[in-house]
């Protein structure tokens, strides 16, 4: 007598699931933060220029105190504020996109697929690389380019514990 055994679809790892809420988390306040952007709008030349000095007075602070490196990186941090305002729509709309498809790659895993996985591969790099269409390589602020780099790497590496599941 044979027994025809039905192989039954395996349980979502828990893991995964966690992973996946995160990233929903995460992409649905960034979606909320663009949306408050959006609303806002691009600060008036006055207001970059009262935003930068305020940092500024922050940048001779840290130099006085000797830490230069931090001095530098809020340095370019507050320049670069200035080339994203003279982007804003541009990058909104990358950002809006890069957004979008890192919820598109959590939700699709969470289906099982691995088609997700690759897409929040993608999400994290134009992430961490979409910064360099509004500001020059020079004035990019190193360390978000790092931590950047650190949590996504993180992150792909977590997802990637289960990539056993997912078809």
């Amino acid at each position: 007598m044979e027994i025809d055994q039905v192989e039954q679809p395996k349980k979502r790892p828990v893991f995964l699931t966690v992973l996946c809420i995160l990233t929903l988390v995460s992409t649905g306040l960034s979606v909320l933060g663009l949306i408050a952007n959006l609303a806002m709008g691009p600060q008036s030349p006055d207001e970059l220029e009262k935003s930068t000095a305020e940092g500024m007075v922050l940048v001779n602070q840290l130099n006085d105190t000797g830490s230069h490196f931090l001095a530098d990186q809020m340095e370019k941090l507050f320049n670069s504020a200035s080339y994203t305002n003279d982007s804003f729509y541009l990058m909104l709309s990358v950002n809006f996109l890069t957004v979008a498809l890192g919820l598109g790659g959590a939700i699709l895993m969470l289906r099982g697929r691995k088609l997700g996985f690759h897409s929040y591969i993608l999400y994290c790099l134009i992430s961490i690389l979409s910064i360099y269409i509004a500001i020059p390589v020079s004035e990019v602020p190193t360390i978000i380019i790092i931590l950047g780099s650190i949590f996504s790497g993180l992150f792909i590496f977590m997802y990637s514990r289960n990539l056993h599941w997912l078809k």
